[in-house]
């Protein structure tokens, strides 16, 4: 039993791996290093950068419920929904992209009708979610591990043709200083603001939390540089792709590269949305949730799958997984000052729409703006009220 526990915190640390890699990452990675080569690689990177201040900021929010809770105690009730409110328009969103996505593969590589797949997806991640965290995380934990493999599979696989190591030699990219300071904060605002994260941490204590960061440090920078290597090598290899490029490859070799890459987007899919359905409905049990969060997340799936267009690993950083770094700002500002005006998240939105709308600028970077406005924002505001007492 002692010997369980010495080593639960791996468990725990498996699980957050696993829900971070998701089909989004998984394809759009592979995507970004065919078409871009390994420059955006750098971007992995960021946790290094974001880890001591990950580190500080968990162990002085670590007993609250969730970042919700500390908003709350900080900027007051309006702030606190306003906050949910954006994060579980992002949750809601990822979720229904990551039913659309695979859906699209496995209609792609089965033909059996996306529809189908967005409906066996929604119920196999639905019964895992009901048995609440323990159950959650023991799944979680086997997937990452069977998903791990899968990718080394494809791995193997490629360099059984020998087109592995072309991709190797591809690796004289231009690297920007900015996609590394961008990507540290978006990486912050991943790891910090999701409650199902910090829950998981909260399991994980304090003696073991530097021990499971670093472990998903290490797993995240592993597998995504083969991702790139494998898109890298593709490219490097004469393959001539648009979209979908995991997914074109697997059809042309048939079966041997069809089922790891069906297994392995299928568990990426699972683990990212058993974790997304239980703490949304943790979040909202009150309201008798449950069905409502599968009626939108399906109907949002239903909704891409209608219009059509696979929303790219780019999109997804560039648009939805900003709203994360709205609600990590305000959490870093909360610890910084002591004084705040509660309408500080409603600059930040704003400043945001109109830098993303006006300027053209690495995706990445976008993250920034809502900390940076508001840090100014709150710097004036007391001020101006120091001066008039």
């Amino acid at each position: 039993m002692k010997f369980k526990q010495s080593f639960q915190w791996i468990c725990y640390s498996l699980s957050i791996f696993a829900t971070l890699l998701s089909p989004i990452s998984l394809i759009g990675i592979v995507d970004t290093g065919y078409h871009n080569g390994y420059r955006n690689f750098v971007a992995q990177f960021g946790i290094i950068l974001a880890l001591p201040i990950l580190y500080w900021i968990l162990k002085r929010i670590i007993s609250y419920e969730d970042v919700f809770e500390f908003i709350e105690d900080r900027f007051g009730y309006k702030s606190y929904i306003a906050s949910k409110l954006l994060w579980t328009m992002y949750q809601l969103l990822r979720i229904g992209i990551i039913l659309y996505i695979p859906a699209i593969m496995l209609k792609e590589l089965t033909m059996i009708p996306a529809s189908i797949w967005i409906v066996v997806l929604v119920l196999w991640a639905y019964v895992i979610a009901r048995g609440g965290l323990p159950v959650v995380v023991k799944y979680d934990s086997i997937y990452s591990i069977i998903l791990l493999a899968s990718i080394i599979t494809i791995l193997i696989r490629m360099n059984s043709e020998g087109i592995v190591f072309s991709g190797l030699s591809s690796s004289r990219d231009s690297f920007s200083g900015t996609i590394l300071v961008g990507a540290s904060f978006q990486t912050l605002s991943s790891y910090l603001v999701s409650p199902d994260l910090q829950e998981r941490f909260k399991q994980v204590g304090h003696s073991k939390l530097l021990r499971s960061i670093l472990l998903n440090s290490f797993l995240g920078i592993i597998v995504t540089g083969i991702l790139y290597l494998i898109g890298v090598s593709l490219k490097q290899a004469g393959y001539n792709f648009d979209d979908n490029v995991l997914l074109q490859y697997a059809k042309m070799k048939g079966l041997w590269m069809a089922l790891p890459v069906t297994i392995g987007v299928l568990l990426a899919a699972q683990t990212t949305l058993s974790t997304g359905f239980e703490i949304l409905v943790k979040q909202y049990s009150s309201f008798n949730s449950i069905p409502l969060i599968l009626f939108i997340s399906t109907g949002i799936a239903f909704c891409l799958e209608a219009i059509g267009g696979v929303s790219s690993y780019e999109f997804f950083v560039g648009y939805v997984g900003i709203f994360l770094t709205v609600i990590s700002s305000l959490v870093i500002l909360g610890l910084v000052f002591k004084k705040i005006h509660s309408f500080v998240w409603l600059i930040m939105c704003i400043s945001l729409v109109f830098v993303r709308i006006t300027f053209e600028m690495e995706m990445w970077m976008y993250g920034l703006v809502p900390f940076i406005s508001g840090f100014i924002f709150v710097l004036f505001f007391n001020e101006y009220k120091n001066e008039n007492g």
